[in-house]
Order: structure tokens, then C-alpha cells, then sequence
């Protein structure tokens, strides 16, 4: 397989924004939700520590009563692969607790602050719990007042479709699911 400089995907991925969404302000109304079940069968793996650069991102809004996922366009920084990350958290290391990490819904991201770089892993059992509480539909919780949850209570998922960014849905890409961590905060 050609591999191209690591410029090149990031340049379509602009122009192709740019020639699909000339109005970034209208992608909010073009953002549907489909079953988890129905469009995330990933069978690919993504080892936990990996970094990636993130070239796109859905975009959606928060549930209170369901688990959203969104989209992410990356490049894995070692095999310069394009991937599509399904991540319904993303996280900040907290510096005065290593042992902590700030959590927040996926949906907070926000790509005008330029924060790219960042580290992918797997969803642990955890974090798993996290996504049902409640609180993540509209806040920021720390993984330090995680400690029980009602399993018989599991939340629809769901995945963030934004119609105006096509190249999120292009099947040619592996998919994996995860959480995003990053060492910047990036909302």
C-alpha cells in the first residue's frame, strides 16, 4: 500500500470540508442520530497508548437519556493509517493526579482550539460505567467519584451522523471504538 506524506490526507480532508460545507455554522442542522448496533460492527483493533492526529470530527449535541457516539477522523502517528474513532468520552490527564483523569462527553470537543494530538484507548470497564451516569450528558465528571451503577439501567447508543462531513462515514476507513485522551484540554 502507497503511503503518502502526512500533509496529503489532512489537504483532501480540507478541501473536501470546504467543497461539502461552504456554511460550518449549518453542520448542527445536518447531524442525525443512527443505532450503535447498526453502523459500529468494528472487528479492527487499535492498541491502547496509540497516538493519533485528529483530522475531523462530527460534531452533535449531548443526551441526557442516551450514550452518543462521534466520529472522529484520524491518523494513526506510526503507520500513517486513516482511521474513523467511534468515542463517546474523551479525557485530560490530570497533572496534580496522575491516577485521575478528567472525563468529559466526546461532544464537548471543540476543533477550532487546534488541540490534535492525542492518545487512544480502549473503553475499560470503568469508563464503560461512566458513560451511563447521567451527569456525563452535561458535565465534566471526575473518575474519582465513580464508584457504583445500576447495570439494569444501560442507555440507548447511538451515533452521530453529520451529513454535511461525508468522508466520516466513507467505509473504506477501519473503525474502532474508544476514548480519546488528550494532554490539553480541548474544549
Amino acid at each position: 500500500m502507497k503511503r503518502f506524506p502526512w500533509w496529503v490526507p489532512s489537504a483532501l480532508l480540507f478541501l473536501i470540508c470546504c467543497e461539502s460545507n461552504p456554511n460550518p455554522s449549518s453542520a448542527a442542522q445536518q447531524i442525525s442520530y443512527q443505532p450503535f448496533v447498526d453502523l459500529a460492527s468494528p472487528a479492527f483493533t487499535l492498541d491502547s497508548g496509540t497516538k493519533l492526529t485528529i483530522l475531523g470530527y462530527s460534531g452533535g449535541g449531548p443526551s441526557d437519556t442516551a450514550i452518543i457516539y462521534f466520529p472522529f477522523l484520524a491518523i494513526n502517528d506510526q503507520t500513517g493509517d486513516t482511521l474513523r474513532i467511534l468515542s463517546a468520552l474523551i479525557s485530560v490527564d490530570n497533572e496534580d493526579d496522575p491516577l485521575k483523569e478528567t472525563f468529559t462527553p466526546a461532544s464537548t470537543y471543540n476543533m477550532d482550539k487546534g488541540v490534535r494530538e492525542v492518545i487512544f484507548e480502549p473503553v475499560t470497564e470503568n469508563q464503560g460505567m461512566m458513560l451511563e451516569l447521567t451527569a456525563l450528558a452535561t458535565g465534566k465528571v471526575d473518575t474519582g467519584i465513580v464508584t457504583t451503577l445500576d447495570n439494569s439501567k444501560k442507555k440507548p447508543a447511538y451515533v452521530a451522523i453529520n451529513h454535511s462531513f461525508p468522508i466520516l462515514q466513507d467505509p473504506r476507513f477501519k473503525t474502532v471504538v474508544g476514548v480519546l485522551r488528550f494532554k490539553q484540554i480541548p474544549w
